[in-house]
């Protein structure tokens, strides 16, 4: 419940991208898609080379955009960069 009411939390724009988005399992399929005729490799470093032979392929394939990133990143970041003095006047104010 904790979880969930966590993501509730988060503008509808972040909530797109958690739900929609399963990188990491769409990742491991593409490895497992292209190193499955593979059952076993001579060393390690082969078996590293063709995981990243794999990961560059996933990569290439995948072209398409998150939508309102721009957007995003605003609302995530913002309030760690904007001066607590600033009144949020709409211009991110930079500071160490």
């Amino acid at each position: 419940m904790k979880n969930l009411t966590q993501y509730i939390t988060y503008p509808l724009e972040i909530r797109k991208i958690i739900y929609t988005t399963n990188t990491i399992e769409n990742r491991n399929r593409g490895i497992r898609k292209y190193n499955k005729a593979k059952v076993q490799y001579v060393d390690e470093n082969a078996e590293q080379k063709a995981v990243y032979l794999a990961i560059l392929n996933i990569e290439q394939e995948w072209n398409m955009p998150i939508q309102n990133w721009g957007m995003i990143i605003h609302l995530k970041i913002a309030d760690k960069y904007i001066a607590p003095d600033s009144k949020r006047t709409g211009i991110l104010l930079i500071y160490n």
